[in-house]
């Protein structure tokens, strides 16, 4: 009941949030519209200029596409699935650098539940809030592009849950950090800024430093698994009996205990040395 409670006072602060600064939300949703429709014009208009020209490049991206997508339509995936991890990589690091000094923070920390549960279920208030704010976007996307969004199966949702867990890990890993710091907006950024560099550079080589990278970064793997059933005909069967699923699984969690673990030590850390009040 707790939990509960907490979460809907999560969501109703959202909300209010929302509600006082409409011209900044409004902004916001438009910022990241040019992006996503840039991007997709961009990508659609590349392929067919090489598709004019007659590129092999084309049939081999025909041949892996088939008749379950289009580029464009593998990219807008991509950016939703990249803004729906957002949130969870971002919530603790926000929580750790917007409430020092407004007694807020003081607070939470005396709060029945420990501060990482709270940090967990403001991120679910933040992923339900911002899923109206996805589903506008892509449409205004689709409306300008001409590109349909194709919704995934039902196979596609647990690889992006289980991505969307690992990163939240990950969160909590940079939540620590910005109890001991503060100043880490340029961290979190360059990180938000690598899940897209994952969507746009393509399958790695079955060797080399981003097969290496993407062994600790969680949302690769699990990703194309979700874009794979989506777009390419996979079934999640496959991923299990190949043992994909049950790594990348495993490796989430690992990443969600590991980061809760840090975010813990980092949070007695700052307590012993009265960081918490300090933005």
């Amino acid at each position: 009941m707790v939990d509960l409670a907490i979460l809907w006072v999560e969501m109703k602060r959202g909300f209010t949030r929302k509600l006082r600064s409409p011209v900044e939300q409004i902004a916001e949703v438009f910022a990241v519209y040019v992006f996503m429709a840039g991007a997709v014009l961009g990508v659609t208009a590349g392929r067919a200029a090489t598709a004019e020209r007659g590129g092999a490049a084309v049939s081999a991206a025909c041949i892996r596409l088939g008749a379950h997508g289009s580029p464009g339509q593998e990219m807008l995936f991509g950016f939703c699935a990249v803004f729906l991890c957002l949130s969870a990589l971002q919530s603790a690091a926000r929580l750790s650098t917007e409430e020092p000094g407004s007694g807020i923070l003081e607070q939470l920390c005396v709060s029945s539940a420990p501060l990482w549960r709270i940090v967990i279920l403001r991120d679910i208030a933040s992923m339900i809030s911002i899923l109206p704010d996805i589903a506008v976007i892509v449409a205004a996307v689709s409306v300008t592009t001409g590109v349909r969004f194709a919704s995934p199966p039902p196979g596609a949702c647990l690889p992006m849950g289980i991505m969307r867990m690992g990163v939240l890990g990950m969160g909590f890993a940079l939540g620590g950090v910005a109890l001991m710091s503060k100043r880490v907006g340029a961290l979190v950024n360059l990180v938000s800024m690598g899940l897209f560099a994952m969507v746009f550079a393509g399958d790695p080589a079955s060797s080399g430093w981003r097969r290496t990278l993407e062994m600790v970064v969680p949302f690769g793997p699990c990703y194309r698994m979700a874009r794979d059933i989506a777009f390419r005909g996979m079934s999640l069967q496959h991923f299990a009996s190949t043992g994909i699923l049950w790594t990348s699984m495993a490796a989430c969690a690992s990443h969600l205990v590991i980061g809760i673990v840090l975010f813990n030590l980092a949070f007695r850390w700052a307590a012993q040395r009265g960081l918490l009040t300090k933005a």
